[in-house]
Order: C-alpha cells, then sequence, then structure tokens
C-alpha cells in the first residue's frame, strides 16, 4: 500500500492584466484543507497538521481564496506545489476541481 503525507502546500498563478502587461507571479497558499476517509466516514481531520493520501479512498481537500486576482485577468499558467514530508512518495496523485465551495476545515466528512 502506498502512503505518503503531503504538507506545505501552495499555488503559484501566472496572469496578465492585458495583453501589453508583463506577466506577474502571483502566490497564493491554501486557506483550508482537510482529507476524508470512506473508512471513517464521520471523521473530520481538518485539525491535523499533516494531510494523509495513501490509497483511493481517502480525498484531500484544498482550498484557496483566489479574490486577489482580478476578473480581468488572464490567466496563463497555474503551479500546486506539494511536499512529501514523509512514506513513500511513487503513487499517482490526481487534482480535480470541486464546484461546490461552501465546505470548512472543521467540518468536512466523507
Amino acid at each position: 500500500m502506498k502512503k505518503f503525507r503531503l504538507v506545505l502546500i501552495a499555488l503559484s498563478v501566472i496572469l496578465s492584466l492585458t495583453p501589453q502587461a508583463k506577466a506577474n507571479i502571483v502566490d497564493i497558499s491554501a486557506i483550508a484543507d482537510s482529507d476524508v476517509y470512506i473508512g471513517a466516514p464521520n471523521t473530520n481531520d481538518g485539525n491535523n497538521t499533516v494531510l494523509q493520501a495513501w490509497d483511493n479512498n481517502i480525498y484531500t481537500f484544498l482550498k484557496f481564496n483566489v479574490s486577489s486576482i482580478p476578473d480581468d485577468a488572464t490567466l496563463n499558467s497555474a503551479l500546486l506545489y506539494i511536499y512529501f514530508a514523509g512514506g513513500t512518495n511513487n503513487g499517482t496523485i490526481e487534482t480535480r476541481h470541486v464546484g461546490d465551495d461552501s465546505w470548512t476545515e472543521a467540518g468536512l466528512t466523507w
């Protein structure tokens, strides 16, 4: 079983405000994070200092406040930095957009 821990998540966004403008790099840190596990569907891990990801039955959620990016900005690229804090790091990490951002760090469960 692959097991690893994730820490220090940051999102870097490269954007242009106008076609003539020089590209700006904006670093955005997660404002909330939690993981949920199917084996403990009513458990909240929002207070953990390390996010877990060790099989297909655990999902890690990250929330970013992107309100500092102007509405008229053109997003050229975005990079998500994830650092491994232990275990093996030979697994695959998939990222997906979650349309509902009403979840809270302390309230998220499976």
